[in-house]
């Protein structure tokens, strides 16, 4: 499980302030079977889906027609605070992608459903085409100029909202505050979508492909094998203290490429147990793979 997750109050990390609440998703099987008629397949069923903007369960009885595109509005919130606010799905049978069985080794089609938040946050949903399973998600909040309620007064504010100039990172950008793969054991390819989604989301809105994230408990590997990299860490801070103790280094991207390479030659378990949470960014080159991937095989 790939996670960015920094509020489970039994992971002691040993450097860097946490984070502001964020966002997890889940749904629920879908209570009534298929209808079909001749022109149209219909879905009638309690949806129950984790409201990733509101941190709750949202649920209502939807009759949802999957060869059309329309809105699907989960009225009913679990939280008592939260009960006027619906979750607003944006469902297109077109909107297609793929992800991988790793168990068949094959690839799995799935659908991407669209939330949002006002006018900072965008969540994309991976379920398949009857809406009866979901895969997992990603949460992305955009800074365009304005920093986002959600991230004042909070350490995130210098480490991922400042220019990173040395690697290409200025200006407006895309911040994954959270991203989850719900069975790693059997699903691949959650990560790689939602980084290509990451990318997408920057085009359409006409900024540079700039995005930010953070590397949470134990997910840095993942991270690092999907192409994301490490920012400079600041000299002399916890963190910095930490690699030079530990490793004789402070480099996070070179001690990882180590760590992997001598995981493959000795088949030694990576501890990173006690790593604490960095922000990371994704390379322009990854990103100009994935509009090239982009435009010979485009999602809607």
């Amino acid at each position: 499980m790939i996670k960015i997750n920094t509020i489970k109050p039994d992971i002691h990390i040993n450097f860097l302030s946490g984070r502001p609440s964020c966002i997890s998703f889940c749904g629920r099987k879908l209570m009534k079977p298929d209808t079909f008629d001749r022109e149209c397949v219909y879905k009638e069923f309690d949806m129950h889906m984790y409201n990733p903007h509101t941190n709750s369960y949202n649920h209502s009885v939807v009759s949802v027609n999957l060869t059309k595109p329309q809105r699907i509005i989960l009225k009913n919130n679990s939280k008592a605070s939260k009960a006027n606010i619906n979750l607003n799905l944006d469902f297109d049978p077109d909107r297609t992608a793929f992800l991988w069985d790793k168990k068949r080794g094959r690839r799995i089609k799935i659908v991407i459903l669209s939330s949002n938040s006002g006018k900072f946050e965008t969540a994309y949903h991976f379920m398949s085409p009857k809406l009866d399973k979901e895969y997992g998600y990603v949460n992305l909040v955009d800074y365009f100029g304005k920093l986002p309620d959600k991230y004042k007064n909070n350490f995130a504010e210098d480490e991922l909202f400042k220019d990173y100039k040395d690697q290409g990172i200025v200006g407006p950008r895309v911040i994954v505050d959270y991203l989850e793969n719900f069975d790693d054991k059997s699903v691949g390819g959650v990560g790689k979508l939602a980084d290509k989604l990451a990318v997408k989301h920057c085009l359409d809105n006409n900024i540079e492909p700039n995005i930010i994230s953070v590397a949470d408990f134990n997910s840095h590997v993942a991270h690092y094998l999907r192409g994301k990299r490490f920012f400079p860490l600041e000299k002399y801070s916890a963190a910095y203290d930490y690699f030079q103790c530990f490793y004789k280094e402070t480099d996070v991207n070179k001690i990882l490429a180590k760590l992997i390479e001598h995981s493959k030659n000795t088949g030694d378990r990576i501890d990173i147990h006690q790593w604490g949470i960095l922000p990371m960014y994704m390379p322009k080159e990854l990103a100009h793979k994935y509009i090239e991937e982009l435009k010979v095989n485009p999602i809607l």
